[in-house]
């Protein structure tokens, strides 16, 4: 974004869309390798304070420049892990980032009568 290949508009609904998606993919559970990164992606962003929930009006905050630049952080961190080459320390890393907040539970909850998977049906 620094440098103008992408407009500023766009990542930021980029960086939604792809929050948004983390959620649906949530309702089948947490396990599958897609859904754990996305909870450990997730987790980093709360953390360094790129999403932040509002429990009274249970809505999410996406501060996209902080987004931006802790996913270069969180790249920067893997990059290290993989180098290192440590089994240990990047088990207790996923483990300290795979941790479910009561709000994605209560999300996922109301989300329920949503379709995961639309399949639009045409009469020819």
């Amino acid at each position: 974004m620094d440098k103008g290949e992408i407009q500023e508009r766009v990542l930021h609904g980029a960086l939604h869309s792809e929050i948004a998606a983390y959620f649906i993919g949530w309702r089948h559970g947490f396990v599958e390798s897609h859904s754990a990164a996305n909870l450990m992606e997730y987790n980093w962003l709360k953390d360094s304070g790129a999403i932040a929930y509002d429990p009274t009006s249970r809505r999410f905050a996406i501060a996209p420049d902080k987004a931006a630049e802790s996913m270069k952080r969180l790249s920067e961190e893997i990059v290290t892990l993989l180098r290192a080459a440590d089994r240990d320390r990047a088990k207790a890393f996923k483990e300290e980032l795979c941790r479910v907040h009561p709000e994605i539970k209560a999300l996922i909850g109301r989300l329920r009568g949503v379709p995961a998977e639309i399949y639009p049906t045409f009469k020819l």
